[in-house]
């Protein structure tokens, strides 16, 4: 079974990371989060992302892999910034 990370900038903000490996967590505020909430691993959001949406925990390249629950899940059709959502 998969250990599941939950990281918090505050009281109200959530993101939720499956697998180790995983480049990609999901938002689960409702609303989202805005653009320039920061966590305490350094992740900074650099738009606003809707809840249950992903967000990129690192730059992903065009055709790099996108990473979920340990797996590939797909591949990115452009390049996705850190702390923003694909």
């Amino acid at each position: 079974m998969a250990d599941i990370e939950i990281r918090q900038e505050s009281p109200t903000a959530f993101y939720i990371k499956v697998h180790e490996t995983d480049n990609v967590a999901i938002i689960v505020n409702d609303r989202g989060l805005k653009a320039g909430t920061r966590f305490p691993d350094g992740l900074t959001l650099i738009e606003h992302i809707p809840q249950g949406h992903k967000v990129a925990l690192v730059d992903i390249p065009i055709h790099g892999e996108i990473i979920r629950y340990g797996e590939v899940i797909g591949y990115a059709v452009r390049d996705i910034p850190q702390g923003s959502w694909d």
